[in-house]
């Protein structure tokens, strides 16, 4: 049986609740109502305001998100190596953030991900065209 999402695809999350004049509730229903309305003010700004992507640290989960920071260091070129990770799942592929290049290379470093190998739940696998590559990289 199809389900139906949530929310919508290409719908967004309000910022705030509408404001409203207090003033207008009357009786014992006033506090509840007060109290509901705060209670999903506060939800929103969780949701919405607090998306991040962490602080970069190697193993960090990226804030909110279902991704992973991952510090790499590839000692050889051209070679396929596993990188571990913690996602639980096979990801979808990385982002590289920052790159370190080595003092000795003077063209940019090229970072791939390994064609012969699969990537699994547990492990990645890049290769890079540069001796003693270092990255940092977000696994999504």
């Amino acid at each position: 049986m199809p389900t139906t999402p949530l929310i919508p695809s290409g719908a967004r999350l309000p910022a705030a609740l509408p404001s409203f004049d207090e003033a207008l509730l009357e009786g014992p229903i006033r506090g509840v109502i007060l109290a509901l309305y705060r209670a999903v003010q506060t939800l929103i700004g969780i949701i919405v305001g607090r998306l991040t992507l962490g602080q970069g640290q190697h193993g960090q989960v990226a804030g909110y998100l279902d991704a992973q920071w991952l510090r790499v260091t590839l000692p050889t070129r051209y070679v396929a190596h596993p990188i571990p990770h913690g996602l639980g799942r096979v990801p979808a592929g990385f982002t590289i953030w920052k790159m370190e290049q080595p003092a000795a290379s003077v063209a940019p470093v090229t970072v791939m991900a390994a064609a012969d190998y699969a990537w699994t739940s547990e492990l990645i696998w890049l290769a890079t065209d540069t001796t003693g590559a270092s990255f940092l990289i977000l696994l999504t």
